[in-house]
């Protein structure tokens, strides 16, 4: 599991690695710049996170999955966006254009609505893009998407991509779902919610290496796993049927084929 560490010029920098199996943490190492009181920013693992949120609010009865979502820039009667619904958003299916780009070369609309003229509102950025397909009818990965979602629950929360936490407590954000919402014996999350999580969206296209659940990605560790995935190789890992999670925090954006194999290959050590 140290090659993790040991192997710079194939999986970048690895910051933290833990091993959750069974109740039991069963592995933990950090590089020499951290420790386990360390923060690690989530980058789009917070997208999974924002998933919990909704089903915090499904369970009090504040949200519908299958009514269109209020949303102000879609409040003519006559625009087509206002149709969209919340589970539509949940499974990146809006419709909605949007360029999911990291590098700062040719269109980014995710640098440009965290950073630049959207940074002020992103869900007002996100909100604003035009339809560029019926909403269900094709899969696009978006950060604005689940700035959008967000705003909905609190207008005051960013929830794509700016979540700070240590290694341990992403772990055990982890086994909420691998308790199936229940924690500490009472139950957190809907009834059926992290299979929500983990159904597969069906128009995600075949050359996606993974499959997409709802604000989850798929399949990452096996069929049944599913993972919280962050830009640079940040993951959360879970693999129900061997009850493990792994945690990997790091710098690894041009490795994360490599990173993503490497936890592949560490479950299959279970």
């Amino acid at each position: 599991m140290t090659q993790g560490f040991s192997d710079p010029d194939t999986l970048g920098g690895t910051h933290a690695f833990l091993a959750v199996h069974g109740w039991q943490l069963v592995a933990e190492h950090y590089d020499d710049a951290h420790d386990a009181e360390s923060t690690h920013h989530s980058w789009s693992m917070a997208k999974s996170m924002t998933h919990a949120l909704i089903g915090f609010a499904l369970a009090e009865g504040a949200v519908d999955l299958h009514a269109p979502i209020p949303v102000p820039e879609w409040s003519s009667p006559d625009d087509l966006r206002a149709k969209i619904t919340l589970e539509q958003l949940l499974r990146m299916v809006s419709g909605l254009q949007f360029v999911e780009e990291y590098a700062d070369a040719g269109i980014s609309h995710t640098i440009e609505m965290l950073f630049g003229a959207g940074k002020d509102d992103v869900a007002h950025y996100a909100a604003d893009k035009p339809l560029e397909h019926a909403p269900g009818a094709f899969w696009l990965y978006s950060s604005g998407t689940t700035n959008i979602i967000c705003r909905a629950l609190a207008k005051a929360l960013l929830g794509s991509s700016f979540c700070f936490c240590r290694a341990r407590e992403f772990a055990k954000f982890g086994l909420l779902y691998l308790r199936d919402g229940v924690w500490d014996g009472e139950r957190g999350l809907p009834q059926g919610w992290v299979d929500h999580a983990r159904t597969p969206t069906p128009v995600v296209p075949p050359e996606e290496p993974m499959g997409y659940g709802a604000h989850w990605w798929l399949n990452m560790a096996g069929p049944g796993s599913f993972s919280a995935n962050g830009y640079n190789g940040q993951y959360i890992v879970l693999v129900p049927q061997k009850d493990l999670i792994l945690v990997r925090h790091g710098v690894s954006e041009d490795y994360k084929d490599n990173v993503r194999d490497w936890l592949a290959a560490v479950a299959e050590c279970f």
